[in-house]
């Protein structure tokens, strides 16, 4: 499942990041095996933490993160 998908209010997994953007979201701290707390989910915006750090990122780049639970 991707970080869209997932549920708000759950802890989760990066599993692995594809797509073009790659590189991008590893410079921002979300690469494999970090811990997220997705923390809402509207319009076209996923609100989530990550490292201690709260972080706002696009359904479009959400897509291109795999999570698990």
């Amino acid at each position: 499942m991707n970080l869209s998908d997932a549920c708000t209010d759950c802890n989760l997994k990066i599993k692995c990041l594809r797509g073009a953007d790659c590189q991008r979201l590893r410079e921002f701290g979300l690469s494999e095996g970090t811990h997220v707390y997705k923390i809402s989910d509207r319009y076209d915006k996923v609100v989530c933490t990550a490292c201690g750090v709260k972080v706002v990122v696009s359904k479009t780049l959400c897509e291109q993160i795999i999570v698990d639970d």
